[in-house]
């Protein structure tokens, strides 16, 4: 059995720091996913381009996680409004409201429209908003497995480590690059805290990503 010397000289052990999930560099990598999400998957069985190109521009504009998402229900999702939000349970049961930039409200208006077509009936408002190829309730995992054949189809490679969750952290980096300050940063993601070290790094990433853009 291994020992650990940290506990038995009864030292705490030291913290490592946390390393940021990697984010999609090249503002045209997006694009090109985007652009993969909104065509049908040729080698697909079952494809729904309208749902895939909406669930790509709410990752990529509001940097939801995966579980937000998927749990997000018709009464979340206010669209008719002077500014466009969903509404989400992030960590902890905490609600936050996410702004919807007018290309996404678009992408998701059309995802509704087919959506509707596909059931035949309006949804109500305890409903799931997003539905996987059967028609049933969109899960983290298959979100997760669409993300994988959209950067396929891109010729993209997916940032290790990360697959819903890159377009989140890619949206943090944006935000920072921009000047958003890092508490407006916090709350619009639903970071409990963004310790020392990821501010670093946020500030770090979006430095680089800058320095780096073709002009």
């Amino acid at each position: 059995m291994r020992v650990d010397p940290c506990t038995v000289a009864g030292l705490e052990r030291p913290k490592l720091p946390r390393s940021l999930p990697r984010y999609i560099e090249r503002d045209d990598d997006i694009s090109r996913v985007l652009a993969a999400a909104a065509t049908p998957d040729p080698s697909g069985r079952m494809t729904w381009a309208e749902r895939d190109l909406a669930l790509a521009a709410v990752l990529a504009g509001a940097g939801t996680r995966a579980s937000e998402l998927c749990g997000g229900r018709f009464r979340d999702l206010v669209l008719d409004v002077e500014d466009p939000y969903v509404r989400v349970v992030g960590k902890g049961d905490v609600t936050r409201d996410c702004p919807l930039p007018p290309e996404v409200v678009l992408a998701i208006e059309a995802y509704l429209t087919g959506r509707r077509a596909r059931t035949g009936r309006r949804p109500r408002l305890d409903e799931p908003v997003w539905l996987n190829n059967h028609g049933d309730s969109l899960t983290p995992a298959a979100l997760d497995h669409y993300v994988r054949r959209w950067f396929a189809r891109a010729g993209v490679p997916l940032p290790r480590g990360a697959q819903a969750h890159a377009f989140r952290h890619t949206v943090a980096m944006q935000l920072v690059g921009r000047g958003e300050a890092l508490n407006v940063v916090q709350a619009l993601l639903g970071h409990a805290s963004l310790r020392s070290t990821e501010i670093g790094q946020l500030r770090g990433m979006a430095s680089r990503a800058h320095r780096d853009a073709p002009s």
